[in-house]
C-alpha cells in the first residue's frame, strides 16, 4: 500500500504541491487520484470517529436529566480489533492507572464498581440503579471498554445556579475528569497491549451562557451549547505526559472561560485553587 508523507487537511490543486508515498518500488510521487483517495479515507475515518463520539454519549444513565454531560471517547487509530481476546475491566484499568486521589468528594474513579451489562464490552458505573434518580445532582459516571479496545466515558456534570451570577459551569471538575480518563487510556494501552496512536474525543454539553467562578466572581461566558474537541496522541505520550494530552483536549474550553492560566499544571488540585 501507499502512505502519504505530507500532511494537509485538504488535497491540493494540481500543480500546487507534491505528495510522496511508499510502495514496493520505493518512494514515489503520488498521482492525483491516489492523493484524493487517501484524503478521502482520512475524511471518512474522521467522520466515523465523530459519529462514535456522539454514540458514546448514549451511555448517559440519566438522558432526561437537566445536568450537562461530559463524554470522552478513545480508540486505537490503527483500527486494531482485539477480537474479545483481551477483555479489560474498567475497574482494573482504573487500578493500573493509579489516578491521584481527589480531595473534592465528587465521585472519584475508584467508585466505578457497579457492573452494567453492555453488548460491546465491559462497563462499570459509579452508582447502583437504585441510587440513580432523575434530577439527581450526583456526579454519576460510566466507563465502557469495548472488545475493540475503544473506551467510552460519560459523567453527569451538574452546574451551580447562583441568583447573582446565573449558570456556573464546573470547569475544574471537567479538567480533572479528562485528566483521569487520559491516565486510564494510557493504562489501557499497556494492558491490551497497544503501542500506537490513539484518537481522542471530548464533548461537554449544557454550556450555553455559562460562566465560571473565580476569586473575584464569575469570569467569561460560553457562547455555544456544547464544547467538542478531537486530537491524536501516542501511547507513549499518554503514559509519560497525560497532562499535556489533557491540555490539548480542553484548551479551547479553558480559553473561552479565560482559564488559560490553569495550564500547564502539575496536579489536578490546582484546577480548584489557581482560579485567578
Amino acid at each position: 500500500g501507499q502512505v502519504v508523507t505530507a500532511s494537509r487537511s485538504h488535497p491540493p490543486q494540481v500543480g500546487r504541491a507534491r505528495y510522496w508515498g511508499r510502495s514496493a518500488e520505493g518512494k514515489q510521487v503520488l498521482a492525483d487520484p491516489d492523493v484524493e483517495r487517501l484524503f478521502g479515507m482520512r475524511r471518512n475515518r474522521q467522520n466515523d470517529f465523530e459519529a462514535r463520539l456522539v454514540q458514546a454519549s448514549s451511555l448517559n444513565p440519566l438522558p432526561d436529566s437537566a445536568n450537562g454531560l461530559l463524554t470522552v471517547y478513545a480508540r486505537p487509530a490503527q483500527g486494531s480489533d482485539f477480537g474479545g481476546s483481551t477483555l479489560v475491566d474498567p475497574m482494573e484499568a482504573v487500578r493500573v492507572a493509579n489516578i491521584p486521589s481527589s480531595s473534592h468528594g465528587w465521585g472519584a474513579f475508584d467508585s466505578l464498581t457497579y457492573q452494567f451489562n453492555h453488548p460491546r464490552g465491559l462497563c462499570r458505573q459509579s452508582n447502583s440503579f437504585e441510587n440513580i434518580q432523575p434530577g439527581s445532582h450526583q456526579y454519576v459516571q460510566r466507563m465502557l471498554i469495548e472488545d475493540s479496545g475503544a473506551l467510552s466515558y460519560v459523567a453527569l456534570i451538574a452546574s451551580i445556579s447562583q441568583p447573582e451570577h446565573g449558570h456556573i459551569a464546573p470547569t475544574a471538575l471537567i479538567y480533572e475528569r479528562v485528566d483521569g480518563v487520559m491516565r486510564v487510556v494510557g493504562a489501557l494501552s499497556s494492558m491490551l497491549p497497544y503501542s500506537g496512536v490513539w484518537e481522542l474525543g471530548l464533548s461537554a454539553t449544557q454550556l450555553l451562557g455559562a460562566s465560571v467562578s473565580g476569586s473575584w466572581g464569575p469570569t467569561g461566558s460560553y457562547p455555544e451549547p456544547e464544547y467538542r474537541k478531537t486530537v491524536t496522541a501516542t501511547a507513549a505520550s499518554l503514559d509519560a505526559s497525560p497532562e499535556e494530552v489533557t491540555r490539548q483536549l480542553v484548551q479551547g474550553l479553558a480559553r473561552a472561560f479565560g482559564e488559560d492560566h490553569l495550564f500547564p499544571y502539575t496536579t489536578t488540585e490546582s484546577f480548584f485553587h489557581r482560579r485567578l
